[in-house]
């Protein structure tokens, strides 16, 4: 927990759709303590789908610096960042997450000498081909304090020799907002009736990450679900959506008779999907902690970061090879793991990671 101090500020970076979510609660709570902060959005993803319906929904605050992101190099992005953090000299810097915003954010920090602070932090795979885990490391070595979501994240950061007075056990900031939100999904699914859907009768499809959207593994993704006797919904994402129709898939998919294919969600309408759906398929860590802190089934697509979902039970891998997807979808689809759901949201902090935290 951090000690307020007088006229204590906190400057708060989001660039991806998820780093709205792991920061929705954290600004709640600061706005109940009436601790000042300043938020800046680097736009890494844009537009009214991607993060604007967001904000809507979760009632985030209007941002007071933007930064037009430029990729796929963060240089410009983190110098802009220094400016402003130079420009408002916050007691700490904070982001969530493992996105090139925050390792931009982390960099800039440090440049400027502000007390950079990790929520999310310990999350590995272990996997140093992929991009997303060299960032993982490079964000946490640019950390004065990780905030590790899980006793896991937590010994990772350990055993790779961080001192434990620089890591802090907080629980998930997903979660805190995911079961604020719950019931309303629960009490009022209008996107089921806009779809004509109902509960249990379909499999909620999602991913995103560059290692999986390869020609190979989504032509080996489409073989497998066109194998099985379920229905998919499949919000795509727009680097989805842009690698399918580079590998001249995308028609495939959409015309595939088992697969209902939507523009990107707000995230109350996403939530109600995971909700009801029968089980959920996906390569995001954040999707998967919702899901199984719902009580649904999850199969991982590639190398998970949500270990505690594997060893309770509540998730399986898979490679993105057709017939291990197939194996795996009928699998998961006999479990029933709605008893499970209070252990897992337990593991996950609770809902109290942002009360922690600050």
């Amino acid at each position: 927990m951090l000690v307020s101090e007088r006229g204590m500020k906190l400057l708060i970076t989001i660039g991806r759709r998820s780093e709205i979510i792991k920061t929705a609660a954290l600004i709640e709570e600061l706005r109940k303590r009436g601790i000042k902060f300043v938020l800046v959005d680097v736009q890494q993803d844009r537009g009214w789908f991607m993060k604007g319906a967001h904000y809507l929904y979760l009632r985030y605050p209007k941002p007071h610096h933007v930064i037009k992101f430029t990729g796929p190099d963060i240089e410009s992005s983190t110098m802009e960042l220094f400016d402003i953090i130079n420009e408002e000299r916050p007691t700490y810097v904070i982001a969530a997450g493992h996105s090139k915003t925050v390792l931009s954010t982390a960099i800039a920090s440090n440049i400027a000498k502000v007390p950079f602070l990790h929520i999310e932090s310990g999350y590995r795979t272990y996997d140093l081909n992929d991009e997303e885990e060299i960032r993982r490391h490079l964000i946490d070595s640019f950390s004065s304090i990780c905030y590790a979501p899980t006793r896991n994240a937590y010994e990772n950061l350990l055993n790779e020799g961080y001192d434990r007075d620089k890591v802090n056990l907080a629980g998930s900031t997903v979660v805190d907002v995911l079961l604020r939100f719950a019931d309303i999904a629960r009490e009022d699914p209008k996107i089921l009736g806009e779809l004509d859907l109902k509960g249990d009768e379909y499999c909620l499809l999602t991913l995103h990450k560059p290692i999986n959207v390869t020609k190979n593994r989504l032509n080996e993704l489409l073989k497998a679900i066109e194998s099985v006797d379920k229905f998919f919904i499949m919000p795509v994402h727009p680097e989805t959506k842009y690698m399918l129709r580079s590998a001249n898939l995308y028609d495939k998919f959409f015309k595939a008779d088992n697969i209902l294919m939507l523009e990107p969600l707000d995230y109350i309408d996403f939530i109600t999907l995971e909700l009801f759906s029968s089980l959920v398929i996906t390569d995001s860590g954040t999707v998967s902690e919702e899901a199984a802190c719902l009580g649904k089934p999850v199969l991982i697509l590639g190398k998970p970061t949500r270990m505690e979902l594997i060893k309770e039970g509540v998730a399986l891998v898979s490679d993105l090879k057709k017939d291990d997807i197939r194996e795996k979808i009928e699998k998961m689809s006999k479990l029933n793991v709605k008893s499970k759901r209070w252990k897992i949201i337990k593991i996950f902090g609770e809902s109290l990671a942002s009360e922690r935290i600050i």
